[in-house]
């Protein structure tokens, strides 16, 4: 999962079902207890957190 926690938007992709990373799920209720927690262990970890990512994609 990759999220900007100042917009509360990014990117989650079930790795089995969909390696190609097509289909977003970050903004599936279906997802959002294992969005939760991804959210929660990365605010646990602020040193890890990149202050600024470069833009990646099609854009």
């Amino acid at each position: 999962m990759s999220i900007d926690l100042r917009t509360d938007t990014g990117e989650l992709y079930d790795m089995q079902e969909d390696p190609g990373e097509m289909h977003n799920l970050f903004d599936d209720q279906g997802r959002a207890a294992v969005k939760s927690e991804l959210r929660d262990m990365i605010r646990q970890r602020p040193d890890d957190i990149i202050p600024t990512a470069p833009r990646v994609g099609w854009h």
